[in-house]
């Protein structure tokens, strides 16, 4: 008789044992010292669920060739990641920074296979567990509310079809009507950028250099994907206001403020929370209007209006599909705030 091997989780489908492993070799990752036996151990629980992936994947499937090399290069990192621990004793500062590159090579792979997958074979019921494995199985820290806007934790299939704020909205706040250009329908855009694919992070770039000038944004870290945008501003020594853990007054929120979201049907959760932040969107602050509710521009495609967005954070919290993980301050902002 031929034993297959075992592998530690209880579980028994190996696509959600290796979101698990994945979600533990990250946290061993970012421990100083390095557990090794610890990585090691995690490394041969993801080498002993390796050959049930294959049958998971259709052969007729477009991208049954890709997902099968995935597998060996998956096969093949953790090949080398052990040899490094192996090495280790011999060569202890080269060798542990070697596994550490090769590690993110594994947990880069154990990611492109769940989202293969996802895409080729995942029941409802199992994508659904993926999708709450990819978040980490974590609750997304919501703040308590000291002051406005009142935002609560309910997850509804509301969708947000247009700009929450209004034309008469900004016509009460002379800044904003000068900054916010507003067509015959009524559809209001910071800055009429209108281009697809997940560009968030790009449009809060161009937004914070025409709030504050050309070149701010590259000089206060508002850059990169959406995930690394706010350790990029506080890098250039901005300031993090709220990192998802305890109280935070909205009021003290000002223009110029980043914020970082967790987006409910974004496919970059689990890329977000192992290579940056864990936002899947960002927005910048513009105002607040005369009853203290905050205004903001964002990136988002709806099915009506242009995804340029100007809406109310409350409105968009209270839609269901979003959640607040981070905010930040840049320079810039901090030592404008500070002369006032």
């Amino acid at each position: 008789m031929v034993h297959q091997p075992q592998n530690n989780n209880n579980t028994s489908n190996p696509i959600t044992t290796l979101i698990i492993s994945t979600q533990q070799l990250h946290h061993e990752l970012k421990q100083e010292p390095l557990n090794l036996e610890k990585i090691k151990q995690l490394l041969n629980n993801i080498d002993s669920i390796h050959w049930q992936l294959s049958p998971l994947f259709q052969e007729k499937h477009p991208l049954y060739s890709k997902a099968q090399s995935k597998l060996y290069q998956l096969k093949s990192t953790i090949t080398t990641s052990l040899n490094y621990i192996s090495l280790i004793r011999e060569e202890p500062s080269q060798s542990t920074k070697n596994l550490k590159t090769e590690l993110v090579h594994v947990i880069k792979k154990c990611l492109d296979l769940s989202l293969l997958h996802n895409k080729i074979k995942s029941p409802s019921k199992i994508k659904k567990r993926i999708i709450s494995l990819a978040t980490f199985i974590g609750t997304l820290g919501q703040p308590n509310i000291q002051a406005n806007p009142p935002i609560t934790d309910n997850i509804n299939n509301v969708t947000i079809t247009a700009d929450t704020v209004k034309k008469e909205d900004i016509e009460k706040i002379a800044e904003l009507k000068q900054l916010i250009q507003i067509d015959e329908q009524g559809d209001l855009s910071l800055l009429k950028f209108n281009e697809t694919g997940p560009l968030c992070a790009r449009y809060i770039k161009n937004a914070y250099n025409k709030i504050f000038g050309a070149g701010n944004a590259e000089r206060d870290g508002v850059t990169g994907a959406a995930w690394n945008m706010p350790k990029n501003i506080t890098k250039k020594n901005g300031q993090s206001l709220w990192n998802g853990n305890g109280y935070f007054n909205y009021n003290i929120l000002k223009k110029g403020d980043i914020i970082g979201f967790i987006y409910k049907n974004s496919n970059f959760k689990l890329k977000a929370k192992i290579f940056g932040e864990g936002n899947t969107h960002v927005a910048i602050v513009l105002n607040q209007d005369s009853k203290g509710r905050i205004i903001i521009a964002h990136f988002f495609h709806t099915p009506a209006g242009e995804p340029d967005r100007i809406d109310y954070l409350d409105e968009l919290i209270t839609s269901g599909l979003f959640k607040i993980v981070n905010i930040t301050r840049t320079k810039t902002n901090i030592s404008l705030i500070q002369n006032l």
